[in-house]
């Protein structure tokens, strides 16, 4: 397989952007690898990866166009006369629509303005890098097992000191959903603890949406559910709505 020379495309950008969970080997890549991209404009990203890789496309390569939204777009590159995807080029010019935390839009200005140098090309700054993988890990930790690696990561990566400013910096930019939809039935929290945080607002045995991140776990007995909030138990009462459409 012929890869494309990352490091000098990100070099050659006269465009803002952070490149977000970096994988460690970068720039080499196998096939069927994605890189996640933040910027502004993505019209401008593809003007230039058409302009990088000119050379390719002229000898039979191809780019395949995905938009999924206007903030979300996928550049697929494929080389001559194959159907396996050498790189997907995956570019945001918005925060990724998550559905299990609500999370400001203002996170995603927050990680393009403190975006650090690393080996030539910019990313996310650690704190910023790892909220991200968090709140990837809780959007698919149901669904995709694999997602644990960025649990691993931000274990690895922040010592006792920095987990603090990493509570710090979920709490102001995220906020759990006062309704948790969990299939055909409605998940209200309920307040288990009589002190939790100065950071929680509550009313009589509810909580409201707190700016935190969130996951459901089973109980032992299977008939109850508990909320877990950085090792903090919340019990929450399951009742079915009618004629629900989830969004």
């Amino acid at each position: 397989m012929e890869k494309i020379d990352l490091e000098k495309f990100f070099n050659s950008l006269k465009m803002k952007y952070c490149i977000i969970k970096l994988n460690s080997k970068f720039p080499e890549y196998e096939e069927n690898s994605d890189i996640d991209v933040f910027c502004y404009n993505i019209n401008s990203f593809f003007s230039s990866l058409v302009a990088f890789l000119d050379k390719y496309l002229k000898n039979g390569w191809e780019i395949r166009v995905q938009q999924l939204c206007d903030s979300h777009v996928q550049y697929d590159v494929y080389e001559p006369n194959s159907e396996i995807l050498n790189i997907k080029f995956d570019v945001y010019s918005s925060l990724p629509k998550y559905t299990k935390v609500h999370i400001k839009s203002g996170f995603f200005t927050s990680v393009m303005d403190n975006r650090v140098m690393q080996n030539k090309i910019f990313v996310p700054s650690l704190m910023h890098e790892c909220v991200l993988r968090y709140i990837e890990y809780i959007e698919y930790y149901d669904i995709r097992a694999d997602k644990i690696k960025h649990i691993s990561y931000i274990l690895s990566m922040l010592d006792s000191t920095k987990q603090k400013e990493f509570f710090d910096m979920i709490y102001y930019y995220t906020k759990l959903p006062e309704d948790v939809y969990d299939g055909d039935v409605f998940l209200h929290v309920q307040e288990n603890h009589k002190k939790f945080s100065n950071n929680t607002t509550r009313t009589k045995n509810k909580l409201k949406p707190l700016q935190l991140i969130f996951s459901i776990v089973n109980l032992p007995d299977k008939k109850h559910k508990q909320i877990c909030i950085f090792g903090c138990k919340f019990k929450i009462k399951r009742t079915r709505k009618k004629n629900h459409k989830q969004v």
